[in-house]
């Protein structure tokens, strides 16, 4: 894992668990002070080159999933593809979108997660094909109602801003 991965991570454990300690906010200045305290120089100057870097290129470099289409994304890849785990999911999606799309594990999980609690997935565990162990979710009755909904209000979005960029 490389030094700017694990940074990523470590930051957000640490907005994950300030919330649950009523700790100060990973986001705060106090936090990173802490934080940065810690680090030496060097590490300090490739973490903010690394954010200079990432925020300095341009969009279309940098394509994020549009807000509100990762559970139309997941719904489908489940519906298309049948049973899978999240790494295979994050996989399809990228894949199928010509690597233009990708799903990070900091969106897919608690995606997923939620989508558990919403009743649209149900997940067990099971062996991968590299024979580890892995949740596998499948789409559920009310998933499928979901997904139709979720490309509904998709193409209706994506009709209106049509109509709002097309040529006059």
């Amino acid at each position: 894992m490389t030094h700017a991965r694990s940074e990523i991570l470590v930051a957000r454990l640490a907005r994950r668990k300030h919330a649950l300690r009523n700790e100060p906010n990973p986001k705060s200045d106090l936090f990173r002070e802490r934080v940065f305290a810690k680090r030496t120089e060097s590490q300090n100057r490739t973490l903010v080159s690394i954010a200079a870097l990432l925020y300095s290129l341009p969009m279309e470099e940098r394509t994020e999933i549009p807000p509100g289409t990762l559970y139309m994304l997941i719904l489908k890849t489940l519906a298309r593809i049948g049973p899978m785990h999240g790494y295979g999911i994050a996989q399809h999606i990228q894949q199928m979108s010509e690597d233009v799309l990708v799903v990070e594990e900091g969106s897919l999980y608690p995606a997923l997660q939620r989508m558990l609690i919403k009743g649209w997935l149900v997940a067990e565990w099971k062996q991968s094909d590299n024979n580890r162990r892995a949740r596998f979710y499948r789409l559920t009755p009310a998933g499928r109602k979901q997904l139709a909904v979720e490309l509904a209000g998709f193409e209706r979005v994506t009709g209106a801003i049509g109509k709002v960029i097309q040529p006059a």
